[in-house]
């Protein structure tokens, strides 16, 4: 579903921030379904489902990742590490609490798929979009 989803999301994306015509799309599916994956992982920790589950869960996760791309799951440790220390980032600057999870991952997300620190208007602005569409997308994934 996460690859899917950064397929999906490519198009309309593309064509509202220029700057993503420049991205590999083989890349593009890898950084966006990581994140998907780890937002999917994110919201499974807050469901609260039990923690011998949601391990047993998270294995597997790990597991799937690694059979779907020899650098997946050190791909979801990389997206993890850079979404914590940015989220509480942001949230000692006093961020907008409604976008601290969506500019975190969507910092990630365009970070590497471009190679680089988004530097422009343009794209600050992806971070934001590209964030809550991945966040929106798995937001309920484990709710049912």
């Amino acid at each position: 579903m996460a690859e899917l989803n950064a397929m999906g999301i490519f198009l309309p994306l593309s064509e509202k921030f220029p700057v993503l015509r420049e991205v590999d799309m083989e890349h593009w599916n890898f950084i966006v379904t990581v994140a998907g994956v780890f937002m999917a992982g994110l919201h499974l920790r807050n469901a609260h489902i039990g923690d011998a589950r949601e391990e047993q869960l998270m294995t597997t996760i790990s597991e799937s990742l690694d059979e779907w791309d020899a650098d997946g799951d050190r791909g979801f440790k990389d997206c993890q590490q850079l979404y914590e220390s940015e989220y509480d980032r942001l949230a000692a600057a006093g961020h907008t609490p409604q976008f601290l999870a969506s500019d975190a991952v969507g910092k990630w997300i365009v970070w590497n798929a471009l190679g680089r620190a988004p530097r422009t208007k343009e794209e600050c602005m992806l971070v934001r979009a590209v964030g809550i569409m991945v966040t929106e997308a798995f937001l309920d994934w484990w709710k049912g």
